[in-house]
């Protein structure tokens, strides 16, 4: 079970599709050999190091400004690579 989302999802119904959804979405990056951005990684991350997903969302099922500010720097660690070289 998920360190975070259980409260904040409606049904059980939904948080499953989640999780199967971002599994596959992980497996399709690693058989495709592409960069995965993975907010959900990130939102695990943040309660992982103790902070509280809640503090991430303005809605059970949308982040806030900080929310969306992790999204960013997710997004962002492949802006780098996703360059060409000057």
């Amino acid at each position: 079970m998920p360190r975070f989302y259980p409260c904040r999802i409606a049904s059980v119904l939904a948080l499953a599709t989640l999780i199967l959804l971002g599994a596959a979405i992980r497996a399709l990056a690693a058989e495709a050999d592409v960069g995965l951005a993975d907010p959900y990684a990130a939102f695990e991350r943040h309660a992982d190091g103790g902070g509280d997903v809640a503090d991430l969302l303005a809605w059970p099922n949308h982040p806030n400004r900080r929310g969306h500010e992790l999204i960013a720097d997710e997004l962002m660690r492949w802006v780098p690579l996703a360059l060409p070289a000057p």
